[in-house]
C-alpha cells in the first residue's frame, strides 16, 4: 500500500472513543519505562538502566509493597523503599543482639552447670566413698590430668611438679629398680633385656621371660607406665616378680637398687663393634661422641651393629646429632608435619664420622619414636638392613611445656615421616630379617654382618 492510500485511510478511520484514548495514552506513557523481555528481564541485574530517575525497579522481591503495572516492572515508591530498608536494619540489629546475648549467656550457663555437677560429685564422694578422700590439691591435679586425657592421645599427659624428677630420671634411665627392659605384645609382656650385674640378673630373670605378676598385680591389666611404677621403688626394698619360662611359672623376690644404665655403650666382638643406644636423653649425643672416638681409634673394628632394642625414643635433637655420625652432613633425617607447616630436619657435621663403616641395625617392638626415625633414616639414606622385630609405630612428636604453676604438660604437636615420606605412626617399620621374640636378635645381627 502506498503512502497516499495510508493517509486516505487515516482520514477516513472511525472516531476514537474515550476508553481507547485512555488506553493509548497509558501505553504511550509506559514506553518511557524500560521494556521487559519475558525471556531475559526476569533474571536479576547488577544495575538497572532507568530512563525515569524518579522510579526504582525491582525483580520479584516484595510484590506486596509494589503496584503492578501492565507490561512493566514492579514499582516501589520512595516511602515504601525507606520502610523496607528500615525493616532490614531492624532485623539485622535483632539478630546481632540475639547472638551477643547467647555468646554472653551460654558460657556462664555451661560454667554454672559444670560447677553444679562437680559439687554433686564431691558430695557423693564425701558421703559415700569408702576409701581415702583426696585432698583439694590432688582433686585439682586430677581435673587438669583429666583435661589432657580428654584428648584421647596416649602420648599427651599432665605431669605434676612433684613427679617431674621421676619423669626426667626415667628419660635419663636413672632410677631405683631391678634393671630390666620389657616389650608388650598385645596384653603379654616379655623381658627383652636384663642389665648385666643388675638386680634382675642376680635375682634370676632372663631375656624371653613372660611377665605374669608384679606384687600380685596381673601385668595384663597394667599400662606400661603402671607396670614401670610397680617395678620401681626405693633402694633396698623388695619386689615380687612372677614369670613364665618354658611353660613353667616361676616367682622371684628381687631387691631394688639404683640403676644408671649407659645410654650409649660400646662392646667389641672381634671385628664387630656393637653400639647400644638405650634412649635419647640430654647427654646421649655427648656419650655418642666418646663412643665414636673409641671406634675410630680401635683399628680392629671393621663393621658396626647399632642396637636400638627397647629404645623408646627421647629428645629429637639428640637423635639428629647421633644420626649425623652415620650419614653425610645435611642428609634428610625426618619430615615433621605440624598443624600448619611441614619441616625438614637434616644431619650436621661431626668429628669422628662413622660413615665408612658397614652397619646393621637391631630393632624390636620396644624400638619407638626417635629410635624408629633413626632406623628409618639410615635405611632410606644408606640402605642399611634391620634385624629383629617390627618396631613399635610411634611416629608423633610431643612438646614439653612448663606451666606457670610449675607443672609440666606434654602434648602431641606433629607427626613424623621418613625421608622417603613413609608414615610410621600406627604402622612401625618391618625388619629386613625377622627374628622371633624368644631368640637373640643381636646374635643374629652379628652373624649377618660377619658374612
Amino acid at each position: 500500500m502506498n503512502p497516499e492510500n495510508q493517509e486516505s485511510n487515516l482520514e477516513t478511520s472511525p472516531k476514537i472513543d474515550k476508553k481507547d484514548y485512555e488506553k493509548s495514552n497509558l501505553e504511550s506513557t509506559l514506553r518511557l519505562s524500560p521494556e521487559i523481555n519475558t525471556q531475559t528481564d526476569l533474571e536479576p541485574k547488577s544495575q538497572l538502566d532507568l530512563e525515569n530517575n524518579d522510579q526504582d525497579f525491582v525483580y520479584n522481591t516484595l510484590p506486596m509493597l509494589s503496584t503492578e503495572l501492565p507490561n512493566s516492572s514492579l514499582y516501589i515508591n520512595p516511602l515504601a523503599k525507606r520502610l523496607l530498608i528500615f525493616e532490614i536494619l531492624c532485623t539485622l540489629l535483632f539478630i546481632t543482639i540475639t547472638f551477643l546475648a547467647i555468646d554472653k549467656y551460654w558460657p556462664v550457663e555451661v560454667d554454672k552447670q559444670r560447677a553444679n555437677t562437680k559439687q554433686e560429685i564431691l558430695n557423693l564422694i564425701e558421703t559415700k566413698y569408702k576409701g581415702n578422700i583426696p585432698s583439694a590439691e590432688d582433686q585439682s591435679k586430677g581435673e587438669l590430668a583429666g583435661l589432657v586425657s580428654s584428648l584421647k592421645d596416649p602420648y599427651s599427659e599432665f605431669i605434676p611438679k612433684d613427679k617431674i624428677n621421676d619423669f626426667k630420671n626415667g628419660l635419663n634411665e636413672k632410677y631405683s629398680g631391678i634393671g630390666v627392659r620389657f616389650n608388650r605384645v598385645g596384653k603379654e609382656v616379655f623381658v627383652t633385656q636384663v642389665f648385666a650385674g643388675g638386680p634382675a640378673s642376680v635375682g634370676g630373670l632372663e631375656v624371653g621371660d613372660l611377665l605374669l605378676k608384679v606384687e600380685n598385680k596381673e601385668v595384663k591389666n597394667l599400662s606400661n607406665n603402671e607396670l614401670g611404677e610397680s617395678i620401681r621403688g626405693e633402694e633396698g626394698t623388695q619386689v615380687n616378680i612372677t614369670v613364665v619360662r618354658s611353660d613353667l611359672e616361676k616367682s622371684y623376690k628381687i631387691t631394688r637398687k639404683n640403676i644408671q644404665s649407659e645410654v650409649v655403650s660400646l662392646e667389641v666382638r672381634g671385628e664387630i663393634g656393637i653400639i647400644s643406644i638405650s634412649t635419647f636423653s640430654e647427654n646421649s649425643a655427648e656419650k655418642m661422641a666418646k663412643v665414636a672416638a673409641q671406634v675410630v681409634a680401635n683399628t680392629s673394628i671393621k663393621k658396626l651393629v647399632l642396637d636400638l632394642r627397647s629404645n623408646s625414643g627421647g629428645l629429637l635433637d639428640q637423635s639428629i646429632l647421633i644420626a649425623s655420625y652415620f650419614m653425610p652432613e645435611k642428609s634428610l633425617f625426618v619430615k615433621e608435619a605440624y598443624k600448619s607447616q611441614v619441616k625438614e630436619e637434616r644431619t650436621v657435621k661431626v668429628e669422628n664420622s662413622l660413615e665408612k663403616y658397614s652397619v646393621i641395625i637391631v630393632t624390636d617392638q620396644g624400638t619407638a619414636s626417635a629410635s624408629e626415625i633413626l632406623a628409618a633414616a639410615l635405611k632410606d639414606n644408606r640402605q642399611i638392613k634391620l634385624v629383629g622385630q617390627k618396631t613399635y609405630g610411634k611416629g608423633v612428636v610431643q612438646q614439653l611445656s612448663t606451666l606457670k604453676s610449675g607443672d609440666l604438660i606434654k602434648i602431641t604437636i606433629a607427626e613424623w615421616y621418613t625421608p622417603k615420606g613413609e608414615k610410621i605412626n600406627g604402622k612401625g617399620i618391618q625388619p629386613d630379617i625377622s627374628v622371633d621374640l624368644d631368640k637373640n636378635s643381636l646374635d643374629r645381627a652379628v652373624d649377618e654382618i660377619s658374612k
